[in-house]
Order: structure tokens, then sequence, then C-alpha cells
């Protein structure tokens, strides 16, 4: 019995444990915002309006920033040049809540089915 309520006790510690990592892990939210609520975009910041009800939040750009139109990687001045022409209706920001950093921008949102390798759509004829 008490072999039983160490292993209990034990499994309750583990879970207590992965529950924290889990937590530290999740600091992140994507944000999907219309081209018009995107106001400035620097090298080291982009303004934005995260609801409609938000205030322009100034978020900041790191090194490790990605970028992207559609799913294609963009470098930060290509980035830039699609940011100014607005030939997009939405952008989607992964921002990192503990620091207000962005991970990554996408620009016209992702495509998830163009992007997953089992979409036969996505297959060559010599893979089918």
């Amino acid at each position: 019995m008490i072999k039983h309520l160490y292993t209990l006790a034990a499994c309750l510690i583990c879970t207590f444990a992965a529950t924290i990592n889990a937590a530290e892990l999740i600091d992140g939210a994507e944000y999907r915002v219309a081209a018009s609520q995107a106001t400035n975009l620097t090298r080291t910041s982009i303004t934005a309006r995260l609801c409609a009800d938000c205030p322009h939040d100034l978020l900041r750009i790191k090194d490790t920033t990605s970028f992207y139109e559609i799913n294609t990687p963009l470098t930060y001045e290509e980035a830039l040049e699609v940011f100014l022409r607005k030939n997009y209706e939405v952008l989607s920001l992964v921002v990192k809540n503990s620091d207000k950093s962005v991970v990554s921008v996408s620009f016209g949102g992702f495509d998830e089915l163009a992007a997953d390798p089992n979409n036969p759509a996505n297959q060559s004829q010599v893979e089918k």
C-alpha cells in the first residue's frame, strides 16, 4: 500500500512539474490583424492593434523574427516592401506575451493546406 502511495505521489509531482514547464512553453499567441490596423514596421518594432477595442501596441522585432508572404520566407527588406504595398487583407502576428516580441509576421496569413505534405495536391506524380 505504501509503495502505491509513493508511486502516486511521484506521478503527481511529475505531472505538476510537467504542467509548470508546459505553462512556460505556452507563452505566445497568434493574432490576425487587418492590414489597416498595422501602422508601422521598422527593424526593431511593429505597431499594430491586436483587437478591435485595443490600443495600438508597440511590439518588438528581434533578429530571430521570421517574415512570410503566405508561406514564402522573406527578408526584412522584402517584408517592408510587402508591408508598404498593403496588397494583403490580414497579417498574422505570433507574439511572445512575456516580452511583447514578435516571433513571426505572415502577410496574408498562412496556407496550412499548401504546407501539408500529406495533402494530395502537394504530392508529385512520382510520389503518387
